[in-house]
């Protein structure tokens, strides 16, 4: 399985505010300022897809949330699914 999150970083005096991807089993990561022309939603989905791009990787990704800072994308395609007895 492959996870990657998707982490809002706030401006400081030096940077704007940006978002900064990064997959959990390798060093490489991307670092965007938001585009003001974009939905939130709309610019973490454009730097997931920058960072599945930069490393080659395809497949069916579906979207969760780690904080409200915080998003991960989870490839789904190998079968190693389950499923729990929990309360919704």
């Amino acid at each position: 399985m492959r996870a990657i999150s998707v982490k809002l970083l706030y401006h400081t005096n030096h940077r704007p505010t940006r978002l900064k991807a990064y997959a959990y089993q390798c060093s490489v990561s991307v670092t965007r300022p938001l585009d003001l022309e974009m939905t939130h939603d709309e610019n973490v989905v454009a730097t997931a897809r920058e960072l599945i791009g930069k490393l080659n990787w395809a497949g069916t990704w579906h979207r969760g949330y780690v904080t409200s800072r915080e998003d991960v994308f989870v490839n789904t395609d190998e079968d190693i699914s389950f499923t729990t007895a929990g309360s919704p």
